[in-house]
């Protein structure tokens, strides 16, 4: 029995309270109860607490980041597809059997089932709901490094980064939720951006057992709330 906030916060950790205090105003800004019921909802949300995670660890791989902006990219990096799985299907005839949005399609496919893909559906949410630029266009471009290459996008040095590690995490939050399957659809990096990463770095941060741990208790805590 958790009995005052300074006692939930000892036990669910702080990166949790923050996750659930995102997931409460992205059901009120979506006019949803819960996402409980819409199993593609709940995929989208472990996903982006997962992301989350990975882009606070991944912000040392760069010195100019700040860990909770970060944080913030991760959990709503992928917040248009809250809104497009609420929408009917341009070509419904495409959208498959059941005829509903599937959370891992790619933006190739969005884009011929609903005319947009998610992370353009995404900036303009955000833009509405007056968030920062850096946090705006990182969320429009976070699948940019797959089609194009660094320096390609006309992004200051800071930017960039953060979409970087954005990219990394999302990648590293896909694979962490498909463990076991043998077929995972991640998107392939740029190689031009690989003089930009510390590799040794990168691998270190990805198996840190402390980033092992939060991951393992995300997912348990969102299968209570989500």
């Amino acid at each position: 029995k958790i009995n005052s906030i300074s006692h939930a916060i000892m036990i669910i950790g702080m990166v949790n309270i923050k996750a659930i205090i995102y997931h409460e105003g992205i059901l009120q800004v979506l006019n949803e109860q819960s996402f409980r019921n819409n199993p593609t909802m709940k995929t989208v949300w472990q996903h982006a607490n997962y992301t989350s995670l990975y882009a606070s660890y991944l912000h040392y791989l760069f010195g100019d980041l700040n860990m909770g902006t970060l944080f913030t990219l991760g959990l709503l990096h992928d917040i248009g597809k809250f809104i497009m799985v609420r929408q009917q299907p341009v070509a419904p005839q495409d959208a498959g059997s059941a005829g509903a949005y599937a959370a891992d399609w790619t933006i190739g496919e969005e884009e011929r089932i609903y005319g947009i893909n998610h992370a353009l559906v995404g900036q303009m949410a955000l833009q509405n709901w007056g968030l920062s630029p850096l946090i705006i266009k990182t969320v429009a471009l976070h699948h940019s490094p797959n089609s194009h290459g660094a320096g390609k996008l006309d992004l200051d040095q800071e930017v960039e980064h953060y979409l970087l590690v954005l990219f990394l995490a999302d990648q590293a939050a896909r694979i962490f939720a498909g463990r076991g399957e043998a077929d995972i659809r991640v998107d392939r990096l740029q190689p031009s951006y690989q003089a930009m990463i510390d590799r040794q770095k990168l691998s270190q941060l990805l198996l840190d057992k402390s980033l092992l741990g939060q991951l393992r208790e995300a997912e348990a805590i969102t299968n209570v709330y989500a």
